[in-house]
């Protein structure tokens, strides 16, 4: 399971306080700095960042601004959301972005009404506006815990295979272009594409597998370029 931390799990606080108040979220204890992850699939719809982690001790109060991302997902078939809260500035993703489960999005901080470093962990229903994001704490409105939304990391994409500044692509009469028909590693990685892009393999690269590149890059929010080069190998996660 894609935890934000894939080890630290300790819950200082979860659905209320130890004062009684409602807090519908998790507050996990993680250092400063740790990397962390989405916890499935989604599409980055807020965020704020360039805030300063506060020093130890100290804590600004209940309306200083943080550092935190909206991440929209889907749910039983309906549109939800993940806010993380608290981060380190320095957000690893944009506003529109699409995102994999266990894709490292940011690092944990203390900003904000905090402390001490910690990740708050909120779910609720709805794709909110950054205005709207604490609607998790009204009525209905809350997934609890956190841990019903998580799905399984897509595993680590695997080194990418071929020489420096070579990529997979529509042949155009470059020995730097790899179509799959130059040998039977080449057609084999293609096919790999082809089963991400979730057309038929056939382990060569034409016109149309080169328009279903350019349609995946759209939508992870990387260079259209029709060919798979490291980057979009990465970012397919093959």
């Amino acid at each position: 399971m894609p935890w934000p931390h894939p080890t630290k799990r300790t819950i200082n606080a979860g659905w209320t306080y130890r004062s009684g108040a409602p807090h519908k979220a998790w507050d996990l204890a993680i250092d400063t700095g740790d990397l962390l992850q989405a916890v499935t699939d989604g599409t980055v719809l807020a965020l704020n960042d360039g805030v300063r982690n506060n020093r130890a001790g100290y804590n600004p109060g209940r309306n200083a601004p943080s550092n935190w991302i909206v991440l929209g997902i889907k749910y039983q078939g309906r549109k939800a959301y993940v806010l993380y809260q608290h981060l380190s500035p320095g957000l690893k993703v944009k506003v529109g972005q699409k995102v994999l489960a266990g894709q490292v999005i940011a690092k944990s901080g203390n900003t904000g009404n905090s402390t001490g470093p910690h990740l708050h962990l909120a779910t609720g229903w709805g794709w909110p506006t950054a205005a709207d994001r604490y609607r998790y704490l009204r009525s209905g409105n809350t997934i609890f815990p956190p841990s019903k939304v998580f799905t399984p990391a897509r595993p680590a994409p695997s080194p990418f295979p071929l020489p420096r500044g070579h990529v997979f692509g529509k042949s155009d009469g470059s020995s730097k272009v790899h179509s799959g028909a130059d040998s039977a590693a080449d057609a084999a990685n293609v096919r790999r594409i082809q089963g991400r892009l979730g057309i038929a393999k056939t382990g060569k690269i034409g016109a149309y597998t080169a328009y279903r590149i350019k349609r995946l890059q759209k939508k992870l929010g990387i260079a259209e370029t029709g060919q798979v080069g490291p980057a979009t190998w990465k970012a397919f996660r093959l």
